[in-house]
């Protein structure tokens, strides 16, 4: 055998190699990587001081870019865990925050959004729902859920 065609061989191989390692790199890059999780913080005093006193409760989300590149979401959504008249998803936040999205996020950045759970609870409890996760879609249409997080006052 020939140096130069083992040399060609080996070249070859480590081509095809690389191009195989990239395509999946590319395949895992597109499927995106956000992570998005909701906390609902319980009420409590600071101080036994009626001013630092928040009656509603909060519940947190907080939405972090894993991938490589700058990922585009939409406004977060509820889901409940069970169907409400209109379906069982729904859009959360005021107007004036929702008019926020959509929003660019850059390769490991991280943003959190407070709602007040007081505003949904009531409406919420009249229909049994006692679970709920939030739903993020980006621009490229795929959707990433928190985990389920009761919805019950604390």
């Amino acid at each position: 055998m020939n140096w130069q065609l083992g040399i060609a061989l080996y070249a070859a191989g480590i081509s095809t190699m690389v191009l195989i390692w990239r395509l999946i790199e590319f395949y895992f890059e597109k499927a995106g990587r956000i992570k998005v999780v909701a906390i609902i913080m319980p009420r409590y005093k600071i101080w036994d001081d009626p001013t630092f006193d928040d009656p509603t409760q909060k519940l947190i989300v907080t939405i972090t870019n894993f991938s490589k590149h700058r990922r585009i979401i939409e406004a977060p959504n509820i889901v409940t865990d069970i169907k409400i008249r209109e379906g069982n998803v729904f859009a959360i936040g005021s107007i004036h925050l929702r008019n926020k999205f959509p929003l660019a996020l850059e390769p490991g950045e991280k943003k959190e959004f407070y709602y007040d759970k007081d505003e949904y609870y009531h409406y919420y409890k009249r229909e049994g729902v006692t679970k709920i996760q939030i739903l993020i879609t980006d621009t490229l249409n795929k959707s990433y859920k928190s985990k389920w997080v009761s919805y019950k006052i604390i």
